[in-house]
Parts: structure tokens; sequence; C-alpha cells
């Protein structure tokens, strides 16, 4: 029964909202490999390490700055490498780390960079976030002990001591927003926590989302996404399953991905099809202006792993990972959806 609920859900789906995808063949995108090297500690290397119970340990993060410049966390070996757009290394930022990598933990969470090129990174097992502008020099730290905003999603209880950070951004003034497990803490350009959000329930699922023009969108609760300006004010809700342009995913039954994963400088928007068990790529969905869309092949990207390392610049390239546990080589791969 349930399985001819799914096809029947499924047939609904694809004639009812999926029509100009499935009208379209799926395109290749365009990739190329721009950072190759192995394992390692080297510059340039990369630490990859699978443990006796196969939880891993790897690069957790990739900015890519205005200038197509793209920094890589290398929480192994407690740094973060910075390459030229072509793959050419530039540089590390070494983090002055104080507790040694544990098993299932990671020294640095996540990184992104904001208008200015500056780069920021999140650590968890620091309880801080570092920022260092274009050419490494280190300019301040924002401490997350002591703030009552830590909820132990394992437990149950808030301890206000140990935050687990999952994701890091910033706005185009400067304000910093911080996801941790079931929070979104937003942080003033000085450092100052100026507000913080709560959501329903333990989803793994990114809780937020910033547009270039500074919008906010927070999903409290699955399917229902709040939308707040600049300062913070709630301008109003969007249920996903209204939204006209919104992307849906025959792998879910229907259900709605909003908002989008990025919005280019052009408008464009990027969805994300994945599968349900093993939330392998599928294939990515870019929207124009009009509500036209187009479909492509999934390329050789691991997200699974380390979500954080799949990344736009403000032009739509796309920056992901893959490897070879065998060769134990490691490469980071652009790609273009034209």
């Amino acid at each position: 029964m349930r399985k001819k609920y799914a096809i029947s859900l499924a047939i609904t789906f694809l004639l009812t909202y999926s029509s100009n995808v499935i009208a379209q063949a799926e395109m290749n995108a365009k990739t190329q490999v721009i950072v190759k090297s192995k394992y390692g500690s080297a510059d340039g290397e990369f630490g990859l390490k699978v443990f006796e119970d196969q939880s891993w340990a790897e690069p957790s993060g990739i900015a890519v700055d205005l200038k197509g410049n793209i920094y890589i966390a290398d929480p192994l070996n407690n740094r973060i490498q910075k390459f030229d757009k072509t793959g050419k290394f530039m540089f590390k930022i070494s983090l002055n780390i104080q507790k040694k990598l544990q098993r299932f933990g990671k020294t640095i969470n996540d990184i992104t960079v904001d208008r200015e090129d500056n780069l920021y990174a999140v650590s968890g097992h620091e309880q801080r976030i570092f920022k260092y502008n274009e050419v490494g020099q280190f300019i301040q730290s924002i401490s997350l002990k002591e703030m009552d905003i830590a909820w132990d999603r394992w437990r149950g209880w808030r301890s206000g001591i140990y935050l687990q950070p999952k994701r890091i951004s910033v706005d185009k003034i400067g304000n910093i927003y911080l996801e941790s497990s079931n929070e979104l803490i937003k942080f003033s350009k000085e450092g100052k926590l100026s507000k913080k959000w709560v959501r329903e329930g333990g989803s793994n699922e990114a809780s937020y989302f910033i547009e270039q023009t500074g919008l906010l969108y927070f999903s409290r609760q699955i399917g229902v996404w709040e939308k707040y300006d600049q300062n913070g004010n709630l301008l109003g809700t969007v249920v996903c399953e209204k939204e006209p342009l919104s992307v849906y995913i025959p792998t879910a039954g229907g259900q709605c991905q909003f908002p989008p994963k990025f919005i280019d400088k052009n408008g464009l928007r990027y969805y994300f099809e994945l599968t349900l068990k093993t939330s392998d790529l599928i294939s990515i969905v870019k929207v124009d202006q009009s509500g036209n869309l187009k479909r492509y092949k999934a390329p050789p990207v691991d997200i699974w792993q380390s979500p954080n390392m799949i990344k736009f610049d403000d032009d739509g390239y796309l920056y992901g990972y893959d490897y070879d546990n065998t060769k134990q080589e490691y490469w980071v791969i652009r790609m273009k959806l034209e």
C-alpha cells in the first residue's frame, strides 16, 4: 500500500510541479580541478583521516573571496590554507588551538569571508570566532563562552557553557550569524551578541539563509521561514508550499526547498536535489528571475561528510571537493552552471 501511494504521489508531483524541469534535459556542469594535493601536513596538503569506528576528520569548510581566492579549513593540521583562483598555494593561517583534536570533534567547524575579504573561522574547541584580514593577519576574536546560548542536543539540556557550531555567515554590512544545533545567533560587526533565534525540534537541516540584499530567512520549524530585515525586524512569514518559484525534490515526495542554497549577483537562484537516505547530490537546479529552470547533473563532489565544503561565489561558480582514500589524493573542483 505504501509503495502504491509513493508511486501515485510521485506521478502527481511530476505532473503538477515539475513540468519545467522534466521538459529540459539535464545538462553537464563545466568542471575544473583547481587544487590537487595529497593527504599530509606540508603546505598545500590536507589532513584527512578515517578512524577505526569509521568516523572522519577532514577539511571542514571552504570560502571564496571577491577576487576568487580560495580558503580551505584544515582542522587536522589546525590551520586554514589560502590559494589563488588558479589553485596556487599562497599562505596558511595557523590557529592557536589549545585542545587536541578529539575523535568526534573539529578544531575548525566552518569558515566564511565578508564583503571586505576578511576571513572568519569558528572553532567549537576554542569556543571562539577568529577574524583575519586578506593577508592572514589576526584582527579579533569573539568568545562564545558563558553566553547562555548553548544547547546540548545529545543530552537535551541547556549548558550555557559549550556551543556546538555548525555554520557561519556574514551579511553585507558585517553582521555575523552562527548556527549551532537548534539556535541561530547574531553578532554585530564588533562582535557583540545582538539577537538569538531558537528553532523548534532538532532538525539537521540548515535553519537560515541570508540574501545579498541583507534579508534573513530563519526556519523556526520545518517548512516555515520567517523573514527579517537587517535590523532583525520581522517582515513576514513564507510557507514554502505556497512559494510559487520553489523547487520540489522528487526523492522527498514533493517536499519543498526554500530558500535556495545561493543567489548570485545576477539574481539567479541555485537549489540542490539530494537522495533521502545518503544525502548524495543528484542534481543542481538553477532558476532565473522569470522562474525558468535548468537542471544539471550532479558533479563529482562530496557534500555528505562536510556540507560546508561546497560553496558558491558571486558569479555562480560552485566549489566542492572530492578525494580518493586509496591514493590518498584530495582535490578542489570549480564548476560553472551555464
